[in-house]
């Protein structure tokens, strides 16, 4: 009994193990390249696998006729004969074309196992009824036709080299003599042949240079089974090589035995490559090209549609208006006309093949998407810039608010830095070491109970003299967070009706003190209403992603966000210096005017105070901001530090420069008056005018010298003013 071997399955998947096994089983390495290959093609339940059977003696399974007509072999499947004692010969048998299991949507599988049954066999037996000939779709001859001409450009064959051999069988023979079937038949392989659109080397080439052909009849199996037996015995014969009617007189250009399984994959892999083998059904084909004109028809109505030419006018007259508002409506409209077009096509589609149907109108949904996606991107671009620009005068405006009820707050603290700059320059000019001791005490006590008016009540810290005028403390404390009782009193009072989103900052819970607070209570507005209105307006489901939008939206916040808070940032330190500016002028120019022994001591303890006292204000008024504590402390100690150098040095200068003022001011304080007792000098002959005279000279000098160098700090070294 023959043993059998799946080559190729239903699914078109190579059995390499399989044919693998079969080789090692016939040692068909043994043979080299001396063995021969037979193969059958034809229509289902022709009796293809009954002929190879009675012929080669091969086992492939054959229909049962008690049980009714119906796909018996699935594949390809390959066998050796045992009855061809000469020549080792493989038999491939071919799953039958023309089945009503496969149906006529997939004909690609008996394109592809028919091409692959050309390719392989050195014979291939093309099974026909008798009946069938001269007919066009019976006798297979689109089948025919597609293999020929996918052969020529797959596999280019040498015309006159080697012939395969088609091997027309006839079966069933009819009272029609044999011989006229087969005129018919070489007529209509020659028109067929002429037909065929060739590789340009092969124009001039006939069938005859290719292919081999024969024919054979056979009598019906079932009336007549011996005759069909010895039919099939001495059509065996025809197979046996050195034989004078043999259909493979010289085998010479096989390729050896042993490399058989990887020379049939690479053929079979060619052939499922292929795209002229994977041709759609003819409905599928119709679909394809009927679908394709009602998706480009509802395109073009789409775009004369007046309603979408409106649609267009609106959404760009919204656009050139600069932070105009965004179109209201628009995603509706948008919707009605994409809606309609989908309907549209539904309608005229639904009579076509389903799955083609539902290719073209995916096509269609996203040709329409690619439609209205210019009106969405500047419908999303105009509600952007409107809500950040809403966004940015709400923040702006908050911080406005803060501004105000800061100003209320430091009216007292104000008040008592008055108080303190005017006991500082009392202590100053009267230079009573004791009395300005005591004072300071009594000064700094106070600065701490101004302070804590707006501080958060810690109030513990040591107090320091304050040489700030009055009045130079207003706008330093922007976007402060106030904890007091009064400063949230004089946040809440303000009118609300002045923030563009006033309704939802009085519904919170409490009313913002920081520029953080400020920030987060506006931003979330913000997203609220950019949010209600892409839901309401723009949205439209499976054209485009919210999130994609809100995740711009919120990076287009962020940079307003820096924006603004940079601005704040460098506004509030361009205040801080000013102040501290505005408060070293008046008790530097006092020392330099005075000129006293140690006067760098007095400039540079001068300068540390005031510093003291714009960094605390300073570190106060940007822990709203939302910044990292190294941030601030570049702000303050570098930056803040070198503006009060930078205006303790400006100061020097401009004194310098009128020196020889201050130098004879100097010489008349120093002769003029008493040395103790700081009254007009009493002269009378007793007194040593000369030595009082050189004493004032010294004192001038002093004034000079003390001018002439500026010192960084305490132990400096200086530099020349």
């Amino acid at each position: 009994m023959a043993q059998l071997f799946q080559v190729i399955e239903s699914d078109g998947a190579f059995c390499s193990e399989k044919v693998e096994k079969f080789v090692r089983d016939i040692d068909l390495a043994h043979f080299k390249d001396s063995y021969q290959v037979v193969a059958i093609m034809g229509p289902q339940s022709s009796g293809k696998s009954t002929l190879l059977n009675h012929m080669f003696g091969t086992d492939f399974n054959v229909m049962d006729a008690q049980n009714g007509r119906s796909q018996t072999t699935k594949g390809i499947w390959l066998s050796k004969s045992p009855k061809m004692d000469q020549i080792t010969t493989l038999v491939l048998d071919l799953e039958g074309s023309d089945g009503r299991e496969r149906g006529e949507d997939d004909t690609n599988f008996e394109k592809q196992s028919s091409l692959f049954a050309l390719a392989v066999a050195d014979v291939l037996l093309v099974n026909i009824w008798c009946h069938d000939i001269g007919r066009e779709q019976g006798s297979g001859k689109p089948l025919l036709k597609t293999i020929f001409q996918v052969n020529l450009k797959l596999f280019a064959p040498e015309p006159n080299r080697r012939r395969s051999v088609l091997l027309f069988v006839l079966r069933d023979k009819t009272r029609t003599p044999v011989e006229k079937m087969f005129e018919i038949l070489k007529t209509d392989l020659n028109k067929m042949w002429d037909s065929i659109t060739k590789p340009p080397q092969y124009q001039d080439h006939k069938i005859q240079d290719f292919f081999e052909i024969r024919y054979m009849g056979f009598s019906n199996f079932e009336e007549r089974p011996e005759e069909f037996q010895s039919e099939c015995d001495s059509l065996r014969k025809w197979f046996v090589p050195g034989a004078s009617d043999a259909l493979i007189p010289v085998l010479d250009s096989h390729f050896p035995g042993s490399t058989f399984t990887m020379h049939v994959k690479g053929i079979w892999d060619t052939i499922r490559s292929d795209r002229d083998l994977n041709l759609p059904a003819h409905k599928v084909m119709v679909a394809q090209i009927r679908c394709q004109q009602i998706l480009e028809d509802q395109i073009s109505s789409l775009l004369s549609d007046q309603a979408w030419n409106g649609l267009v006018s609106d959404v760009s007259a919204a656009a050139a208006v600069e932070f105009g508002p965004a179109l209201e409506g628009f995603s509706s409209r948008c919707q009605s006309l994409l809606d309609s077009c989908l309907l549209g096509y539904d309608e005229e589609a639904k009579y076509f093949d389903s799955h083609t149907c539902n290719e073209k109108r995916a096509e269609l949904v996203m040709r329409l998407a690619g439609a209205v996606q210019p009106l969405y991107d500047k419908q999303l671009k105009t509600l952007i810039a409107e809500t950040v620009r809403h966004f940015d005068l709400g923040v702006r405006l908050g911080l406005q608010e803060l501004k105000e009820a800061a100003v209320k707050v430091t009216e007292a603290e104000t008040l008592m830095e008055t108080e303190a700059e005017t006991e500082m320059n009392t202590i100053a000019r009267n230079g009573d070491a004791s009395s300005s001791q005591n004072r300071n005490v009594a000064a700094s006590k106070e600065d701490e109970d101004a302070v804590t008016l707006s501080s958060d009540s810690s109030g513990k810290e040591r107090g320091h003299v304050d040489h700030t005028p009055a009045g130079i403390t207003a706008g330093t404390g922007e976007a402060t967070k106030f904890a007091t009782t009064t400063s949230s009193s004089a946040i809440s009072t303000v009118d609300s009706s002045k923030s563009p989103s006033s309704s939802s900052a009085a519904s919170s819970s409490a009313a913002p003190t920081t520029f953080i607070e400020v920030v987060s209570q506006q931003r979330s507005a913000a997203i609220r209403r950019f949010a209600e209105f892409y839901d309401r307006h723009l949205a439209i489901e499976g054209a485009w992603s919210s999130a994609a939008a809100l995740d711009e939206f919120n990076r287009r916040l962020s940079a307003c966000e820096d924006e603004i808070r940079l601005q704040k940032i460098h506004a509030l330190w361009l205040a801080a210096a000013a102040a501290l500016g505005t408060a070293l002028a008046s008790p530097v120019q006092f020392q330099i005017e005075k000129c006293r022994p140690c006067l760098w001591k007095r400039l540079q303890a001068i300068r540390s105070d005031c510093l003291q006292q714009s960094a605390k204000r300073l570190r106060r008024d940007l822990g709203g901001f939302g910044l990292a504590a190294a941030e601030i402390e570049e702000l303050v100690r570098s930056k803040l530090a070198a503006a009060a150098t930078r205006q303790l040095r400006t100061l020097v200068k401009e004194a310098s420069v009128t020196r020889l003022s201050l130098m004879r001011d100097r010489f008349y304080e120093a002769f003029a008056q008493d040395d103790e007792t700081k009254v007009p000098r009493v002269w009378n002959p007793n007194l040593d005018i000369p030595k009082i005279a050189a004493a004032a000279r010294m004192a001038a000098a002093a004034m000079l010298a003390q001018l002439a160098v500026f010192h960084d700090d305490e132990e400096g070294e200086g530099e020349e003013v």
